[in-house]
């Protein structure tokens, strides 16, 4: 039987993104019955997962000139896993690359071949300022990371365009496989009865967003098309939700065209609450910026609204199977209301037909293609591919 040890280099709850997806794995992992898993998770994660398996360390997130504090940290980290992992006898290590990647790179320098890893987006930063210090930081980081792919016994991208990346960095195209993100169906599922507070009773339309930087994928299209529909449709109601700096920006918009009661607005919130809100759509909006959909956007949000009932509206030339699936529509160009509009018209009343058997659909998609259940069983082969190699 495998022996796996589990390291995430965030915590597993609160404002980091990241968590969300952990979280999910974390949960998948733990239903198997036929590998072990070993846990190393900060302290602050105590309460989403705990056992005789499980064990924490103190998250430090140090500043770039604590020199000296931030190698302590890191030598202290990578003895304190490469012990546990000697002393548990594990195959390897699968870690998400957490916000120091100093870290992680030492690790695979302790135990090379040995380290997997998990979810790799956009790896590389780019140099555009001028300042001569800041350029200087970033080749040395890229060059850090990419030393730790090397390192690295396997890497799973979220998608084809970062796996080529990776290989473009040194890494054999054998060891590189691409692992979407994916759901946890079991905790995103249509119920009409379990909706959120935040949304009036017989609000419909309900049109939303939630996830990180709402203003730059989705918000802004979200205030204007309520504007434009709010005497066709009485009850419409929109949703915004997500951590970042944007809600003095979508208040104001929302101010000027006087719509702000039609609307919730809101920065982070615990994920607890999520699921619910998912439930009460009826339509997810899921935009992005054109850096990440020219690296064929893999977005988590999409795949809760589908498994949640909820047909999604997206870009084009990203997550091209809600087209092919019926799931939902793509738009060209996400600044044009009007055909943004066009394709919410048409879910609107797409949705409504069959309601019940419409959401069910859309779970049972996501149950049997999108879900962490089915998502590990193709980590898993991987994994064990890459341990025989």
């Amino acid at each position: 039987m495998l022996k796996i040890l589990y390291v995430s280099g965030y915590p597993l709850k609160g404002e980091n993104s990241p968590s969300i997806n952990e979280r999910q794995f974390i949960s998948a992992l733990s239903k198997r019955k036929d590998i072990d898993v070993y846990y190393y998770i900060p302290n602050e994660s105590r309460d989403i997962i705990n056992n005789d398996s499980t064990f924490y360390y103190n998250f430090y997130e140090g500043r770039i000139r604590d020199v000296f504090k931030n190698y302590i940290d890191a030598k202290n980290w990578t003895n304190d896993i490469v012990n546990l992992f000697n002393n548990l006898g594990c195959d390897f290590i699968v870690i998400r690359v957490g916000v120091s990647v100093y870290k992680c790179y030492n690790l695979s320098c302790k135990l090379p071949k040995k380290i997997i890893l998990k979810s790799v987006g956009k790896f590389w930063m780019d140099t555009s300022s001028d300042n001569l210090l800041s350029n200087s930081l970033v080749k040395i980081y890229n060059f850090i990371f990419c030393r730790m792919l090397r390192n690295a016994l396997g890497v799973e991208t979220v998608t084809k365009k970062y796996r080529e990346k990776v290989i473009e960095s040194g890494v054999a195209s054998s060891r590189v496989f691409v692992i979407p993100n994916s759901v946890d169906s079991d905790l995103f599922y249509p119920d009409d009865e379990d909706t959120s507070s935040f949304i009036p009773q017989n609000a419909f339309p309900v049109i939303g967003y939630v996830g990180s930087d709402p203003h730059i994928r989705g918000g802004i299209q979200i205030i204007k098309m309520i504007h434009k529909l709010q005497f066709k449709y009485p009850k419409i109601f929109g949703v915004i939700v997500g951590k970042g700096d944007h809600r003095e920006k979508l208040y104001s918009l929302a101010s000027k065209l006087k719509v702000a009661n039609r609307l919730y607005i809101s920065s982070w919130i615990d994920f607890e609450k999520i699921p619910s809100i998912m439930r009460s759509l009826t339509i997810g909006i899921a935009f992005a910026e054109k850096w990440r959909i020219r690296l064929e956007n893999c977005s988590m949000k999409i795949r809760q609204y589908i498994s949640s009932g909820v047909p999604v509206i997206a870009n084009k030339n990203s997550n091209d199977f809600l087209e092919e699936h019926n799931l939902g529509s793509l738009v060209k160009d996400d600044s044009n209301i009007k055909e943004i509009i066009c394709r919410v018209e048409y879910w609107i009343k797409k949705s409504q037909e069959s309601k019940k058997k419409f959401k069910k659909r859309m779970h049972q998609y996501a149950k049997k293609n999108l879900s962490s259940d089915v998502i590990l069983n193709k980590r898993l082969e991987h994994w064990i591919k890459l341990y025989r190699m």
